[in-house]
């Protein structure tokens, strides 16, 4: 999980339910704030206390200034830093560039003197109340809105004792709009800084030094980088003088960025909108060594691999770090040397291993997110430039109609510039001006100086849709205009496009709701319900014009296809005249396990009615956005949400303020809908005061979300106060589904601390018994085992020293799984009853994360459910999706005890994806596979209306795939018997899992997956048999054991598998050298296994073939799918076929991204069960990514 905000001072937000957003946007001269004169309650409102604070609010009925209702606000704590109750609302989406009057109407008795009303950006805006008593006053304050569209944070603050103030008729108003460019003062510095995000790179072979950036990390000066750039015929020229005193480890490879190094980024069309890196990015590592040139590494090189032997680059030590020199020819960069680009995108980042890894980057771009569209300009300045260079930058990429552009013009002085006529200005892509925006002065500058302007213009003077160029010109002394920059951006006008489609979107929801007050039964049927819901959820979002015009017209086309399709279930309902369908529910009560499936006490809406039936858990995470629609997601068919606290809520006297209170009563509120919580314990969230206390607990290999050292002493002591605080005061909440131990646990540090040191050496003692042994193995001379070290994350070449890393890297999954199984036990000794996991990522098939710390096996020992953080890549070539990742690690998961999987962090949309439409079945594949592939309960990524790195572009903005996740929601328990079936199947074939070979053999995880797809293929439900469970006899009972070129397994596990064979079971060996190696790369004396049939290694379909035809020539059989029209087995389909009361059942799925049309080898007459249609049986269309569940009565049958 990312973390969205920071969780000091400890704060508890007490919500107001009420439908998310205000029905529409605010018009001229109309209130802003909706429910401003509280005739709702608190509908819209919400109450937060900070720190502590004695403050209350209650709606009062016998205080009114109008209407019937105002409300009191009460104060009893003295003024203190960060001492506040606040209320506070957003607004209706206000318009740009417009003046607006706030204002509240107040009485008061006994007022303190900071009671004020405002908020905004950064809560600047603020108007006191009068303090003492005193009758009804007004109380106002005006406010210019930005450039930009979108809500207002209005709220009201009480800071010190006031006995009591009511308030009514809180308003918010336009007053003016702002009509004329906006246009700042200009500015003149000293230099090139950081944040002006700017660099003129001069011709090297001009006589001009180039410009030093200093980029420098706001808490240590002395840490950071001075950059100097050059360019000529060949290539550009980066000189990068690193401020690093601390000279620590240089990581080859992929992990390079862990230790001291550089990291380069560079955009070579840097105009225009990017999300994430094209085929015009490079990002490449640099790193200090010994030898005088550094280490480099490339992680993205445009549309192919990056040509190291072409870069000259050399590195030197210094007194304060070293310098890096690099030559990066323009052919690396695919640039036609002849005519390179007037302007790139770059950014630099500046890594340190000290500290448990720190940067500092140029801009924003590389760190936490790669963002082209936040790099520097870098200006390539003419051959014979010698008096100045300037660069444009603009906000934004795309404009609707309606919207201001707002940028910074920014020049740097080569040589002493007189004072000058600077005019901004938009022409066509030709070139042809369209608009003289403004004219303003630039002071005279020195050599070396910059001079800024920030503006903001209306684009009304742009009346077609097109390209644009914001341009600037400059004159001196009444000289001819000359044109010194330009920035290209896109107008459209998209709002009143979407404005229009959502107009005919309402008009077909008021049929629809017409038409139900005809038929009054159909308004309670799931999937009619949840439409409405959805439509009107995002038709407010869509009229508040809260994310931006393109947003707005990918919203309303989406909000008219989910209105479609619920006329379409309407018509159905009309048509088949059933009645509604109401898909059941939980009822709230106790979740217990089955076979793998989660049960629970469900109803359809009378409770009298209610039975105990198999219950998929379906919902979000995960913070305050997620609690804010409680009331709102029954009707989305929501059934859990992840909530989070830790341990920096917590004082160093163990106190807990607010933060623990708080949690209970949000799980007393999802109890009233009907929510369950599942509740991540949060160790990353490690508190400040503890590293004051003890600064060595940050001493780590940093690797993820953990800065701290887990054996630590204050670490474990802060850890186990916080479940001690926390776990009790909520283990008895209905509500609460499970606890989550961690957040995407990587570890790295075991053995390097004096704490787990000696566990260190304890362990190798055990595996070698003698230090002669382990010199022998490892080709070392230690004299003792207390000599011999932990190793880091990169994975050596040399033999010996791979035998070492093995070692460690299987310590350090132990000594991990230690610290969760430590957790585990402190959570049961307090709550025995409620189900504990962890958010485990998918790196059981990654030799590149195998130092990493996570065993899943063990992982999954230490807790009751088999708990992920996953994800399902959007393109998943020559699939429709990357569906193998995800469902080979929930069948994985599922293996080792037969746990039910949650993944409690899914993900399906790419981080901060555009306003581009993804397909619904995407999500509805996702969800609905994940459950036939035993996950019981999953928490989609991500339910926050935030735009911060991480958040934005997620589901909660796409009402296409809301309303797809919520019906595969309503899908999945109104079938949830059926679904149970299909995902309790018992597998007669199982794929060898072998931590061993996976670390040895580079092709192990390929051919696992290749394998795994070839099963899934032939209608197989696929399990796997680990290393573990055959060397401690404890395997599934499968009849067959698909060997996936494992070439190395322990001498335990061998055995394992030749008593399987010998007990019956038949074994399949994929390529050459199975089994020849134990653990240490040592051969095995023997590595036949008898009756093994030996395959040949291929590619995914002839694979498949082999595969099959042994598995029919040993008895295996299998219900065959084939080509409707080909006739031969179907391809990129999966399925599977199982009895169910009497009938067959056989779930489909096309994986392909084109239709198909298959044929099942079983005589009966078919339903999909999910659509509610026949089918017939040789003749079954499968859309990409649409999962079909046929009820089949097989001949024979009434």
């Amino acid at each position: 999980m990312r973390q969205a905000f920071s969780t000091c001072p400890v704060v508890c937000i007490l919500w107001a339910w009420m439908a998310m957003f205000p029905a529409e946007a605010a018009g001229a001269d109309e209130n802003s704030v909706a429910n401003g004169g509280f005739e709702e309650g608190m509908a819209g409102w919400a109450w937060q206390l900070s720190n502590d604070v004695q403050a209350a609010v209650t709606i009062d009925e016998s205080v009114a200034r109008s209407g019937k209702y105002s409300l009191k606000l009460t104060n009893a704590s003295p003024f203190g830093p960060h001492v506040y109750g606040r209320l506070w609302r957003q607004t209706a989406a206000l318009a740009p560039h417009t003046n607006y009057r706030i204002s509240m109407w107040c009485k008061g008795e006994g007022v303190g003197s900071t009671v004020w009303i405002g908020g905004g950006p950064g809560w600047r805006l603020r108007q006191r109340a009068p303090s003492g008593t005193y009758d009804w006053t007004e109380v106002s304050v005006e406010y210019t809105s930005g450039p930009a569209r979108g809500p207002f944070e209005l709220m009201i603050v009480t800071e010190d004792p006031t006995q009591a103030i009511w308030i009514d008729d809180v308003s918010m108003v336009a007053v003016g709009r702002v009509t004329d460019p906006q246009v700042g003062s200009p500015e003149v510095a000293a230099g090139l800084t950081a944040e002006a995000r700017f660099y003129p790179a001069p011709w090297a072979g001009s006589k001009l030094d180039p410009p030093v950036v200093s980029i420098r990390a706001a808490d240590d000066p002395a840490f950071g980088a001075d950059v100097r750039m050059q360019w000529d015929d060949e290539g550009l020229i980066l000189s990068l003088d690193v401020q690093d005193a601390t000279e620590g480890e240089v990581t080859p490879g992929a992990w390079m960025w862990q230790g001291d190094s550089v990291q380069v980024a560079i955009d070579t069309a840097p105009e225009g909108r990017k999300h994430g890196y094209t085929e015009t990015c490079y990002e490449f590592g640099l790193a200090p060594d010994a030898s005088g040139e550094p280490l480099c590494f490339a992680w993205h090189a445009g549309g192919g691999e990056f040509e190291w032997s072409q870069v000259a680059k050399s590195v030197k030590r210094t007194a304060t770090g070293y310098v890096l020199n690099v030559r990066i020819p323009w052919r690396c960069l695919s640039v036609d040397a002849a005519d390179p680009p007037r302007v790139i995108g770059m950014d630099v980042l500046i890594n340190d291993s000290t500290r448990g890894r720190r940067y500092v980057e140029w801009t924003p771009g590389i760190g936490s997110s790669k963002m082209p569209n936040e790099y520097a300009q870098v200006v390539l300045m003419g051959k014979d430039e010698t008096r100045s260079a300037a660069c444009i930058r603009l906000q934004g990429h795309h404009y609707d109609a309606e919207d201001w552009v707002t940028g910074r013009y920014a020049d740097y002085a080569v040589a002493r510039a007189s004072e000058e006529q600077l005019r901004i200005s938009a022409a066509t892509e030709s070139g042809a001006v369209v608009a003289n925006w403004f004219t303003a002065t630039l002071p005279e500058c020195g050599a070396g100086q910059v001079r800024t302007l920030e503006f903001s213009v209306p684009l009304s003077a742009l009346t077609e849709d097109g390209r644009y160029a914001v341009i600037s010109e400059t004159s001196a002394d009444g000289n001819a205009w000359r044109q010194t920059a330009r920035c290209g951006f896109e107008r459209a006008n998209l709002r009143s496009k979407a404005r229009e489609i959502l107009a005919g979107a309402k008009s077909e929801l008021s049929a629809t709701r017409e038409t139900l007050k005809s038929h009054t039964a159909l308004s309670d049927d799931s999937y009619i319900r949840l439409g409405i819901a959805v439509a009107e959820r995002y038709i407010a979002r869509v009229e508040e014009a809260r994310d931006g015009a393109e947003w707005e017209l990918m919203q309303a086309k989406e909000v008219a296809e989910v209105v479609r399709r619920t006329q379409a279930d309407l018509a159905d309902r009309l048509e088949r005249q059933t009645g509604p369908i109401i898909v059941p529910r939980p009822t709230g009560g106790p979740v217990a396990v089955r076979d793998g499936v989660f049960v629970t006490e469900m109803s359809a809406g009378d409770a009298s009615q209610a039975e105990e039936l198999p219950c998929w858990f379906v919902g979000y995470g995960a913070w305050a956005t997620a609690e804010h629609d409680f009331p709102n997601f029954p009707s989305l068919g929501v059934t859990i949400v992840q909530q989070e606290r830790g341990p920096s809520n917590m004082n160093p006297d163990g106190t807990v303020g607010n933060s623990v209170q708080g949690m209970v009563d949000t799980l007393k509120r999802a109890a009233q809908h009907g929510i369950k919580v599942d509740l991540l314990l949060s160790p990353h969230y490690f508190p400040g005061w503890a590293v004051s206390e003890a600064p060595d607990v940050t001493e780590i290999v940093r690797t993820g979300f953990l800065y701290h050292n887990i054996d630590h002493p204050k670490a474990r002591d802060v850890m186990g106060r916080w479940i001690e605080a926390l776990v009790p005061a909520v283990k008895d909440e209905p509500a609460l589904f499970s606890i989550c131990l961690s957040n995407e646990p990587v570890y790295a540090t075991s053995g390097h601390d004096p704490y787990s040191r000696p566990r260190w050496i304890a362990y190798l003692k055990e595996r070698h018994g003698t230090l002669d042994a382990l010199n022998a193995l490892y080709g070392t001379q230690y004299a003792n085992f207390e000599d011999v070290p932990p190793w880091r994350l990169e994975i050596p070449s040399e033999l010996g020293e791979q035998r070492a890393f093995y070692d460690w890297a299987r310590f350090n999954q132990k000594n991990f799984a230690d610290w969760h199984a430590w957790m585990n036990s402190l959570v049961k000794q307090y709550a025995p009853n409620v189900p504990t996991h962890m958010k485990t990522m998918a790196q059981a098939f990654s030799r590149g994360d195998f130092g990493l710390g996570v065993d899943a096996e063990l992982m999954c020992g230490v807790t009751d459910l088999a708990g992920n953080d996953c994800f399902a890549a959007l393109t998943g070539s020559p699939y429709a999706y990357g569906w193998q990742h995800e469902q080979m690690w929930y069948d994985l998961q599922h293996s080792f005890k037969g746990q039910p999987v949650f993944d409690s962090e899914n993900h399906f949309i790419p981080d901060e994806y555009p306003p581009e439409h993804i397909p619904p079945s995407h999500i509805r594949s996702v969800l609905w596979q994940g459950a036939i592939h035993h996950q019981g309960a999953t928490v989609m990524w991500v339910w926050e209306d935030s735009k911060g790195p991480s958040l934005s572009g997620s589901i909660f903005f796409r009402p296409a795939n809301a309303y797809s996740a919520s019906r595969t929601m309503l899908d999945l328990n109104r079938l949830s018997s059926q679904v149970a079936a299909l995902s309790t199947a018992k597998p007669r074939v199982a794929l060898l899992y072998s931590q061993t070979s996976l670390f040895w053999e580079p092709d192990y995880a390929d051919v696992t997956a290749r394998a795994y797809t070839g099963l899934t293929f032939m209608g197989q439900p696929v399990t796997f048999v680990s290393e573990r469970q055959l060397a401690s006899g404890t395997a599934a009972k499968v009849d067959w054991i698909v060997v996936p070129h494992a070439t190395h397994l322990p001498k335990e596990a061998v055995a394992g598998l030749r008593q399987f064979a010998a007990d019956g079971g038949r074994v399949v060996m994929l390529g050459e050298e199975c089994l020849e190696w134990d653990e240490y790369h040592r051969r095995h004396a023997s590595a036949d296994v008898t009756g093994a049939v030996k395959l040949a290694l291929a590619d995914e379909k002839p694979l498949a073939a082999s595969l099959r035809g042994t598995l029919c020539d040993g008895g295996f059989e299998i219900v065959s799918l084939a080509d409707a029209e080909s006739g031969s087995a179907a391809w990129g389909v999966e399925y599977r076929v199982v009895p169910y009361q009497g009938k067959l059942l056989a779930g489909m799925i096309n994986h392909l991204p084109k239709p198909v049309t298959v044929r099942l080898a079983v005589e009966g007459r078919a339903t999909d069960l999910i659509e509610r249609r026949s089918v017939e049986l040789d003749n079954i269309s499968l859309q990409p990514m649409s999962p079909i569940l046929l009820e089949i009565e097989t001949a024979g049958q009434p």
